[in-house]
């Protein structure tokens, strides 16, 4: 009775210890998968910054194209004010010199050819 109740006990031991091998294997295994979530969690977070930060480039992107559309448009709208002021004055001077030949042919002043010929 004493020795199965030793051997009983050297039994309970040996499981036991075998139970608590386990359980630290367990546990390890665990801390290895809740460092690959957080690992995983991180890599996430960075992704969506990224992503946030990208979104923000596409955004000043499409501001910054907007704007040069605008400066484009207003330039060739300046361009074209330009243009037809120059005409104008173009059309003004060579009026005015066709008026002033005229003049000079007309008093005998030799201007032979009038601007516009």
């Amino acid at each position: 009775s004493e020795s199965f109740k030793r051997v009983a006990y050297q039994a309970v031991m040996v499981e036991r210890e075998s139970l608590m091998r386990q359980n630290d294997d367990l546990l390890g295994e665990i801390a290895r998968l809740n460092g690959a979530i957080n690992e995983r969690d991180a890599d996430a977070k960075r992704m969506g910054d990224a992503i946030g930060a990208l979104e923000e480039t596409v955004t000043s992107l499409r501001w910054a194209v907007g704007e040069a559309r605008l400066h484009a448009r207003t330039n060739v709208e300046a361009s074209d004010v330009v243009r037809l002021a120059a005409r104008k004055e173009y059309e003004l001077l060579r009026s005015e010199a066709e008026r002033l030949a005229r003049a000079a042919h007309d008093k005998g002043l030799g201007a032979s050819r009038l601007p516009s010929e």
